[in-house]
């Protein structure tokens, strides 16, 4: 889907605040996802990671840790988060049980509290998002005409739990066109029932394939996650201490290393020590999550919620 603008983010699975306010100020991402089903964050820490994200002026939506949590779903709104994404949405009932939840009366039934939590909207085609449905079930998809027509705002699709209840293996949606279907199937149903519809994939190329073989312009996606680009940023930067490869997006273009052979001076150490300094950088890891997220074969334009095919604009 070359030239589509939607909204981009990416997972939060680390506890620290720091690195999510690095990670929320890569050029062009649209949202931070906190994951307190399967990151290390927990409800005590989730204020700071929601104030380092809408610090640098991103929405951040919070999973909540089960499909019943109810009650984390007002706190996490209450704490900041701009949205929050209900996992295991399996029924009509439940979907409409988390939008009363996420909503005050006469809407709904969530209690309002006194903590001043400012926070940027999360929005898709103008329409402010605060709930999320998460389908990743074969139950899910079996009721999907009906949770449509809940007051869910969004879906998101967790496509490997989709995988594994459909097919009983995590085989990726790429590559199964069984799981593909349902993907189809989901995407086309809240579509045309006017609900916006996003997905979860670990790296563009997988997005790229994913709506290839579907057909789906999805719009909102998460790429990868703090930790996973943190990972690949760190190993390729040690390959390249250790092999002596110049580094020509280091201020100073200089290499470092005798390709991993022993016997280093002080003063080769020395360079050394300072390239990896410069590795780890928070402002040079922003720009690497922003290059992991982009893939020469898909042009995706990340400059906000917006998509020209529906008269978004960027925000």
């Amino acid at each position: 889907m070359a030239g589509v603008t939607r909204a981009t983010g990416t997972l939060l699975l680390g506890s620290c605040s720091t690195l999510a306010r690095a990670v929320s100020a890569s050029p062009g991402l649209s949202f931070c996802l906190v994951d307190l089903q399967h990151g290390a964050a927990s409800m005590n820490g989730l204020a700071a990671l929601v104030n380092s994200v809408n610090g640098n002026g991103l929405p951040c939506i919070t999973r909540v840790l089960d499909p019943g949590d109810m009650a984390t779903l007002g706190r996490a709104l209450d704490l900041g988060s701009s949205a929050v994404v209900v996992p295991g949405v399996s029924t009509a009932d439940h979907a409409q049980a988390i939008a009363d939840a996420a909503r005050y009366p006469p809407d709904g039934f969530r209690s309002w509290g006194p903590l001043p939590a400012s926070r940027p909207p999360f929005t898709i085609r103008n329409q402010a998002i605060t709930h999320i449905g998460m389908i990743e079930n074969k139950f899910g998809v079996d009721a999907i005409t009906d949770i449509a027509k809940t007051e869910l705002d969004a879906i998101y699709i967790g496509p490997t739990d989709l995988s594994f209840s459909i097919t009983g293996t995590a085989s990726p949606p790429k590559d199964n066109k069984q799981v593909q279907e349902a993907i189809q199937h989901i995407a086309a149903t809240c579509q045309a029932a006017g609900k916006p519809v996003g997905v979860h994939c670990t790296h563009a190329h997988a997005l790229h394939k994913l709506e290839k073989g579907t057909g789906v312009a999805f719009d909102f996606v998460t790429v990868g996650s703090d930790m996973s680009m943190m990972q690949d940023a760190l190993s390729s930067a040690i390959a390249r201490v250790q092999s002596g490869e110049e580094d020509e997006t280091s201020a100073d273009g200089g290499g470092g290393g005798d390709g991993g052979r022993g016997g280093l001076t002080a003063e080769e150490e020395a360079e050394q020590l300072a390239l990896l300094e410069r590795e780890l950088d928070p402002q040079r890891i922003a720009a690497i999550l922003q290059r992991a997220m982009e893939d020469d074969a898909f042009d995706v334009k990340t400059s906000g919620s917006a998509d020209r095919r529906h008269g978004r604009r960027p925000h």
